[in-house]
């Protein structure tokens, strides 16, 4: 005999069905990833190809208030919308001493419970809404200017004994800087591969000893200790400020590195508290891990372990290089030190099919190294780096004086061609062997329905095509066979030409005209 079912418990299995379904809310993101688990990974922004460049004061925007006299927030971001400026790399600040602390407009992520002389003493479980809702403000005026934020996490600078005082101890999980004084690793991990805290702690000490370094903090974060729920608030209020926003990429730290402090169990913890603010608010966001010092770790020891987890952990759906470093131009580095590991970023994203941003830049400012700075950006635009990010350590800049306003025309020049492009995630890299051309740098894309060319003579000042039989030739491209239309673009002044040529059997051949340093030419078919 068969009974009939209980309504009450059809009605509690329903409730809870629709609880479960709000609790897992569809998942809404910004930044996208076209063409996913291929050698031709492309980000989309808002369903567009994304191609974004520009620099931004990284933790000033944060730490002083929209409106404050020490940064012109309105100023900083109306020059990047006038010049289609749209990508800056900026973190939270987790020290007082990079600011001034006194001035008008500063806010602390944390309540300010006292002060010492200018020092300001903070509880680091209490959080200051002046600060985040600063954060937000700020991502969501970035927003209305199509600008995307590569947001580290943590700056590791703040962990380190550094000589010049403004690392760990000006670090507001240092005890000497609050009123906590949770326990804190003996000693920094700094020289030693780390596993679990127990595996390189020594003891846990109060504010009474000195403290090398605050490295050691973040095995403790992903263990049983107070730092664990520090680390999660710091985490969420970051998300938070983000919120439905959505034009934010989360770098979990900026120079992380197993030598220094990380552990996988730290990094594991850390996406573990992101992905659960995304089931909870149905936001999606893209995540990877600035790869430079793994990278040298690995130069230095031979060990790949640690660079080869974070760069195939298939959590981090982005691959993060850093532009002062060769790995996105091979000859340039911030600097004067000689290039180490060179022309990364293509690399890696066909290695591991993944999108690839870049931290920062080969100079130190728009108002420095203009060449450098132009190479880079065409450099990225080729080579699908789709972030790229610029330095910018100083501030009030000259908007209107050179050099600042010559990095600003040809950024926008760069970003009108860009425009031009029908289908940039389309595009793939055509291999240097199909390119014959004059030049230092030679780089072309295509696709069925397009070519994009770039030729530079480098940083350098020589001409790269002043022989009448000076020509380009590319093989084996997409575009079908037949006449194209060829626009040519001066990146320098913004002169255009137009010419016609022919697709024979895939091979495409141009006379070239008088180039003095770089050319950028987009290729279609010619209309019927």
């Amino acid at each position: 005999m068969h009974s009939l079912p209980d309504i009450s418990k059809l009605k509690l299995v329903a409730i809870g069905v629709a609880l479960a379904a709000a609790w897992a809310l569809p998942a809404s993101a910004e930044i996208t990833i076209a063409n996913e688990d291929t050698a031709n990974p492309s980000l989309l922004y808002q369903g567009e190809p994304m191609f974004k460049i520009g620099p931004m004061p990284e933790t000033t925007v944060f730490g002083m208030q929209w409106g404050s006299k020490y940064l012109d927030h309105q100023a900083w971001f109306d020059w990047m919308a006038a010049n289609e400026l749209g990508y800056g790399r900026v973190y939270p600040d987790s020290g007082y001493g990079w600011l001034p602390t006194r001035a008008p407009g500063r806010v602390y992520p944390f309540e300010v419970v006292r002060w010492e002389g200018d020092k300001p003493i903070v509880d680091i479980t209490r959080f200051d809404p002046d600060y985040w809702d600063n954060m937000s403000r700020v991502i969501g005026e970035a927003k209305e200017r199509g600008v995307v934020l590569q947001m580290q996490l943590y700056q590791r600078v703040f962990f380190e004994d550094v000589e010049d005082g403004e690392g760990w101890p000006i670090n507001y999980f240092n005890p000497v800087n609050n009123v906590n004084k949770f326990e804190v690793p003996a000693e920094g991990s700094d020289g030693g591969i780390v596993d679990t805290v127990k595996d390189t702690v020594k003891g846990l000490i109060g504010a009474s000893e000195p403290i090398e370094d605050g490295y050691g903090l973040f095995a403790v974060m992903a263990e049983d200790t107070p730092w664990r729920e520090v680390h999660r608030q710091w985490v969420e209020h970051i998300l938070n400020a983000i919120g439905d926003h959505g034009n934010v990429i989360i770098d979990l730290m900026n120079e992380g590195n197993f030598n220094k402090g990380m552990t996988e169990g730290w990094i594991e913890t850390t996406l573990d508290i992101i992905e659960k603010w995304e089931k909870k608010t149905g936001n999606d966001l893209r995540v990877g891990m600035d790869f430079d010092h793994l990278y040298k770790i690995f130069l230095k020891t031979g060990d790949r372990a640690h660079l080869e987890y974070v760069l195939s952990n298939p959590r981090l759906d982005v691959i993060i290089a850093e532009g002062s470093e060769s790995h996105v131009v091979p000859e340039l580095v911030a600097g004067d030190r000689e290039p180490m590991h060179k022309d990364l970023a293509r690399e890696f994203r066909a290695r591991y099919q993944k999108p690839v941003i870049s931290t920062n830049s080969p100079s130190r400012g728009p108002h420095v190294k203009v060449e450098a700075l132009h190479l880079y950006q065409w450099y990225s635009l080729m080579t699908k780096l789709q972030g790229v990010g610029v330095y910018a350590k100083e501030y009030p800049l000259a908007f209107t004086k050179p050099p600042v306003s010559i990095y600003a025309t040809r950024s926008k020049i760069l970003m009108r061609f860009f425009d031009q492009i029908d289908d940039y995630a389309a595009l793939e890299l055509l291999p240097g062997q199909r390119i014959s051309a004059p030049g230092e740098y030679k780089l072309a894309l295509t696709s069925p329905g397009e070519a994009v060319v770039y030729l530079s003579a480098g940083i350098s000042a020589a001409p790269i095509a002043k022989d009448e039989e000076a020509e380009l030739k590319l093989t084996e491209l997409d575009v079908p066979d037949g006449a194209v239309k060829i626009e040519s673009l001066n990146p320098r002044s913004g002169e255009t030409q137009s010419s016609a040529g022919t697709i024979q059997h895939g091979v495409l051949v141009i006379k070239l005209p008088n180039i003095d340093h770089d050319v950028a030419m987009h290729i279609t078919p010619a209309k019927q």
